[in-house]
């Protein structure tokens, strides 16, 4: 008997000591802190100490220390009961009430008195299965003060709950653990009470943990079947309610704000409880079902985008309440207008580069077109003005004919002009003839000539910057730019009493890439030309066209649409850019943008490329004009004959090739059209040359072709000149040569 109830009685304890600690495991397992876990914690943590403390007891340790054993041990017993209570309590979901502190109290008070006094132990009685105190009655009221009364307490307080849960499982659940508790309390009052008093039976242990056993074995049950311990559907519900990344505030049927989560409370600031929902949104209805509806409000001074979605909550067939979910979209809509700017701009770019590309493709259809026809338009336009003028000088002073003639001249000079000014819109400039440019020093001089004809109704102001930067560029062609701009500026405030004209230029530093006008300029540092009239403006709808060759606003006979489509070629051929701002009736703006050149490139120090004149070997004698013309060739022997010089003419190159071979030393000078049937101007100076070395040539062409200083070097052509040529500025040239071999 002894052997069995010492030895082996012991694995009771142990199971009860295995089975707390699964319990603790099981729980912080899961990361759950609610109350019912908490208080379940702390009640077997009491009554594993108090079953260690009894384990010791088993085997008697030495004399004269069981009775502080026992002290110990019954310390946890005073604390069973009122920890119980509060289990049950946080099963219920009530909060700590009167008998709760009355139970602490009452713990306490026995506390100190089992613990810092003699009277509670007044011996021990020694068993072969361990010892058992000698107490006086103190210790016996306390005992049960703290134990059945309060534990009797929280089984009412759980068969309560579990007569009203509508929660089937929580039901079940309650039930399991007051039939766990009443054979746990049957357990211990038999054991200790009824058998050693009542039966004088004192053979069998008294200890409690037969009855922690039987309490922990129920609750691992509950936990495996019905996962006590984990969490509620309410507290699940709960958790997510309040960890949700979403606003929600839950309104009554009336609109009034009852509750918020955390994420509610994070977006919208403080909100107020029981404030009208409506009211709080500023007056944003969130009445009815809706899903995503956009709103706008200030908080704080914080402007925010908001998505509203409400749901309403019906019970019974009637509607109880709201669900209104709220996010925050503010970084989101701000992420759009950047974009939807990133967009406009980039779809602005895009028109702009597509206008571009229509404008190069319809600039190459003239170019072919003007390529086609300006060699004959030239040559036709040489034998005009060069008849014409011979015939004028021909004739006397008193002549009426004379008239005549000068309006010929005049007209075929337009012709001319216009002629060149097409040819500017296709040539593309050798930029190796550039230079730099001081674009004030250019500004003034060409203000100065344009002043004189200005009509004295127009103010002309000029704003310049001092030490200004220079520029790369073809100082004539930069000229006609103004030129251009100025003149249409003049011709739009013509009308008008009286205008102003505002000539200003700077330097300006592009930072990144920017629109201004009707172009988009990339960084850098620009020279930056602006001309603005106060004139009539143009239409908005005529902006996009401004630069199209042969548009114009102005009457038939008063333009040709010409100036500011070859102003813009001239421009970009100078890697620069032309904008305009204008409004109707307000005036106009011209921007042209030229890039800097800064301080180190080479082109502020290298000189112009110059073309390279080979001297004749022979001074005097014939020359030789080449042409596929008949009318060239008359016109070119009409106008140097006056001159002095005899011209010997040849139809092409076979032909001149042959004039040529029968004696090389008879011509002093050849003069030859760039594009010839068969044999091209190049390749019979080529074959000239070959026959004899150094002879002079003069290049000319109706195309207005930009030929390079490098070709013309590697040629030896002497001079290149454009059809139609004057005779003052052939003979000039002729001169230059003949007279000066060695320049």
């Amino acid at each position: 008997m002894w052997l069995l109830a010492g030895k082996y009685a012991v694995i009771l304890p142990i199971v009860a000591f295995l089975l707390n600690n699964f319990v603790w495991t099981y729980v912080f397992a899961q990361k759950n802190r609610n109350r019912v876990n908490r208080t379940f914690l702390l009640f077997t943590a009491n009554s594993t100490s108090w079953l260690g403390f009894e384990f010791l007891l088993y085997f008697p340790i030495t004399n004269g220390y069981e009775t502080e054993v026992w002290r110990l041990s019954s310390v946890f017993w005073i604390f069973a009961g009122v920890l119980y209570l509060e289990f049950a309590n946080a099963i219920a979901g009530k909060r700590r009430g009167f008998l709760s502190y009355l139970g602490i109290v009452t713990a306490i008070v026995g506390y100190i008195i089992t613990g810092f006094t003699d009277n509670v132990f007044t011996g021990i009685t020694v068993f072969e299965w361990g010892t058992v105190p000698v107490s006086n009655p103190i210790y016996h009221t306390v005992i049960s003060a703290n134990t059945a009364i309060f534990t009797i307490v929280g089984m009412v307080i759980m068969y309560r709950d579990a007569r009203v849960s509508n929660d089937e499982t929580q039901k079940r659940i309650t039930r399991l653990l007051l039939f766990g508790t009443m054979v746990a309390a049957v357990i211990i009052s038999y054991v200790n009470v009824v058998l050693p008093n009542f039966m004088h039976i004192q053979h069998i242990p008294r200890y409690g943990a037969s009855s922690i056993t039987v309490f922990l074995t129920v609750v691992f049950y509950a936990m495996v079947k019905y996962r006590f311990l984990a969490m509620s559907p309410h507290e699940v519900a709960e958790e997510i309610y309040e960890g949700v990344k979403v606003g929600i505030l839950l309104l009554d049927a009336h609109g009034t704000i009852m509750r918020a989560n955390r994420e509610a409370v994070a977006l919208l600031g403080e909100i107020p409880l029981g404030a009208d929902g409506a009211q709080f949104f500023k007056e944003h209805d969130v009445s009815g079902e809706f899903t995503g509806r956009e709103i706008r409000i200030t908080i704080n001074d914080d402007t925010r985008h908001l998505t509203l979605s409400a749901s309403k909550v019906v019970h019974s067939g009637l509607s109880i309440g709201t669900i209104l979910m709220v996010q925050d979209v503010t970084s989101q809509k701000n992420a759009e207008a950047v974009l939807r700017k990133s967009h406009d701009e980039l779809e602005r770019e895009v028109q702009l580069r597509t206008a571009q590309l229509r404008r190069a493709q319809r600039m190459e259809t003239i170019g072919t077109l003007a390529g086609g026809i300006a060699h004959d338009f030239n040559n036709s336009l040489a034998a005009i003005l060069g008849f014409s003028k011979a015939a004028l000088m021909d004739l006397p002073e008193h002549n009426p004919i004379r008239q005549d003639l000068t309006e010929v001249i005049l007209a075929a000079n337009r012709g001319k002009d216009m002629v060149n000014q097409i040819l500017t819109l296709v040539r593309k400039e050798n930029k190796s003839d550039f230079k730099p440019v001081d674009m004030q020093s250019l500004l003034l001089e060409t203000a100065k000539l344009l002043q004189v004809n200005t009509p004295d109704n127009i103010l002309v102001k000029i704003d310049i910057q001092l030490d200004f930067p220079m520029v790369n560029g073809a100082p004539t062609q930069l000229s006609q730019v103004i030129m251009n701009l100025y003149t249409n500026a003049c011709h739009a405030m013509e009308r008008r009493k009286s205008g102003t004209l505002t000539l200003s230029l700077d330097n300006i530093e592009i930072i990144e890439r920017q629109s201004v006008g009707t172009v988009v300029l990339s960084p850098g540092n620009y020279v930056r030309f602006r001309i603005a009239d106060t004139g009539t403006g143009i239409r908005a709808e005529d902006l996009a066209y401004v630069f199209d060759p042969f548009f114009t606003t102005r009457a038939r006979d008063e333009g040709t649409g010409l100036g500011l489509a070859s102003a813009q070629v001239i421009v970009h051929n100078h890697d620069g850019d032309i904008a305009v701002e204008s409004k109707e009736g307000k005036g106009t703006v011209f921007y042209i943008f030229l890039p800097v050149l800064v301080a180190g490139d080479e082109r502020l120090s290298t000189p112009s490329a110059r073309v390279s004149d080979f001297g004749a070997t022979v001074a005097g004698g014939e020359i030789l004009w080449v042409d596929d013309k008949p009318q060239i060739l008359r016109m070119g022997k009409r106008m140097l004959s006056p001159l002095g010089y005899k011209v010997t003419t040849a139809d092409g190159g076979e032909s001149a090739m042959d004039i040529f071979q029968q004696d090389p030393q008879r011509f002093c000078l050849v003069i030859t059209d760039y594009s010839m049937p068969e044999i091209t101007g190049v390749e019979l100076v080529e074959r000239l040359r070959k026959l004899r070395p150094g002879l002079p040539v003069i290049l000319l062409s109706g195309y207005g072709e930009a030929i390079s200083q490098e070709e013309l070097v590697a040629i030896e052509i002497n001079a290149f000149l454009n059809k139609p040529v004057e005779a003052k500025d052939l003979g000039k040239t002729i001169h230059r040569i003949l007279s000066d071999p060695s320049e």
